[in-house]
């Protein structure tokens, strides 16, 4: 019998090969998991911050529509409106509202919101802008703070509400913005005070810092992601920062407010708020610009010819003699001025928010009949409210108007003051 060979028959059986080949496969499959795994966190990881840059460019888009909502209830209205309340919840009355004017109050208030200082707080009323909830929520889903300048509210006389107008020079802010802790240490014009940190201020030099009415009117603030201090749909607020925290200061019931770096670092958190400070000219410039409230320069002139009258009235006042020897006694400056009109409020202002300015001839003293020669100037210090020789700004802004003996002649005979 002849040795069978394989070809004839069932082939031969090898044994499997078990060792370094299947080690091999093995090692493969688990690296390829960790480098799919790495591509899949740096790829989670670059989504994510996608949607957070996403997030942040919504918010920043519907502050700005809803700045523009502002605008125009300023144009129908002649101020801005109160806070809602922030502790409503979805369906309760007056969610959304602008809180009730409590005009038993003196002076006038929003009623059942927060005060801070000359201002209030509490939440966008969306309702009242006609804006929908998504419009008046951050790209988080949370409610914006809004908190605003009494004088913006309410504006007239005898702390009356002031609405029906066009005239809207009137408003000015008292809500300062900074660029780092502690808020309020002062302005910062780079040279005069580089240590101060307010930025939305004038020179830190200036007598009146207000002057150029740079401060804010209003605020509104995204917590950001953490969402620490945030007013929610149901009117609980989310816990508040850490103390010390960068953010703690837009919590605050304040008038000052931080306004950094997104996610800077921070010893007690990172700073991640979206805050907007809108200061009169934002709100004003294209109103003017569309004719939706007085003409710039129209409104200027009444400002001016105001001034006129206050002066006059303080001449008149001040008279001596009678008929064509009568005499009529100009103020010596703008603190008697201010002394005759007796309410610093009161005296007219241009239209960025700041005093008008007075300075008498050095000649002048009376107004006569046969008096001649220019008596006094009222000047602006123009929308950067710094004196000119001193501004920064090469074309500088400030405004003169010199008055004149026969103007002034001319105006009391007419209301027959030489009678």
């Amino acid at each position: 019998m002849r040795p069978r060979n394989v070809s004839d028959g069932a082939r031969v059986k090898r044994p499997a090969v078990v060792g370094c080949a299947s080690g091999f496969v093995l090692i493969e499959l688990a690296i390829a998991i960790v480098i799919v795994s790495l591509l899949a966190g740096a790829g989670l990881y670059a989504l994510n911050s996608q949607m957070e840059s996403q997030r942040v460019r919504t918010t920043e888009q519907r502050m700005a529509e809803l700045k523009d909502a502002l605008r125009m209830f300023l144009a129908r209205h002649g101020r801005l409106p109160c806070p809602a309340v922030a502790t409503l919840a979805a369906g309760a009355a007056g969610y959304g509202v602008e809180a009730a004017i409590d005009t038993s109050a003196s002076p006038h208030r929003c009623a059942g919101v927060i005060v801070a200082g000359a201002s209030y707080k509490g939440v966008l009323p969306w309702v009242t802008l006609g804006m929908t909830t998504t419009q008046a929520s951050d790209g988080w889903g949370r409610r914006f703070t809004y908190q605003v300048s009494r004088n913006a509210l309410f504006i007239g006389v005898g702390n009356s509400l002031r609405a029906g107008t066009t005239e809207t020079g009137d408003i000015r802010g008292n809500l300062t913005m900074h660029s780092a802790l502690p808020a309020g240490i002062g302005l910062y014009d780079g040279t005069a005070n580089a240590a101060g940190n307010q930025i939305n201020g004038c020179v830190a030099s200036s007598a009146d810092a207000n002057k150029c009415n740079n401060f804010a009117v209003a605020v509104l603030i995204s917590h950001g992601k953490n969402g620490l201090g945030a007013w929610q749909e149901n009117g609980v607020r989310m816990a508040l920062p850490a103390s010390g925290a960068q953010e703690e200061r837009n919590t605050q019931n304040g008038t000052a407010f931080l306004n950094v770096a997104l996610y800077e670092s921070d010893t007690a958190a990172h700073f991640d708020d979206v805050v907007l400070g809108i200061a009169p000219r934002d709100l004003l410039d294209s109103l003017v610009a569309s004719s939706q409230v007085t003409a710039e320069r129209a409104l200027m002139n009444q400002r001016i010819d105001a001034m006129k009258s206050a002066i006059l009235a303080y001449a008149m006042t001040n008279k001596s003699g009678s008929g064509a020897g009568s005499e009529f006694k100009l103020p010596v400056d703008q603190d008697e001025l201010h002394d005759f009109i007796d309410d610093a409020s009161a005296h007219p202002r241009d239209i960025w928010g700041a005093e008008l300015l007075y300075e008498k001839e050095a000649t002048a003293d009376k107004v006569k009949i046969d008096t001649t020669g220019k008596q006094f100037t009222i000047k602006t210090l123009g929308p950067n409210g710094i004196a000119g020789p001193n501004s920064p700004d090469p074309n500088a802004d400030d405004e003169t108007t010199d008055v004149y003996a026969p103007e002034l002649i001319g105006v009391l005979l007419k209301n027959g003051a030489f009678n």
